[in-house]
């Protein structure tokens, strides 16, 4: 949530639901300006939260809404055994 309000300077919500062998994680906020995945220098510090949720989702994307925009992704849930 603290990318949700230094990046859009807007309230935040999170969502998380488990269902179909994923997780699907959502974040909503006030802002319809689209997240940009960047390849930011090794010296700098942030601008990785897109690459990891590239990384480690099976998908991820954005949806506009009445009020801004919701960040999705959907991770795999691997099995304990």
């Amino acid at each position: 949530m603290q990318n949700v309000s230094k990046h859009t300077r807007t309230d935040g919500e999170l969502v998380v639901s488990v269902g179909g062998g994923s997780v699907l994680v959502e974040v909503g906020d006030g802002s319809t300006t689209g997240p940009r995945l960047e390849h930011p220098d090794a010296d700098r510090l942030g601008g990785r939260g897109l690459q990891l949720i590239e990384a480690i989702s099976a998908q991820w994307g954005v949806r506009t809404c009445r009020n801004g925009k919701v960040v999705w992704a959907r991770l795999p849930v691997v099995g304990s055994g």
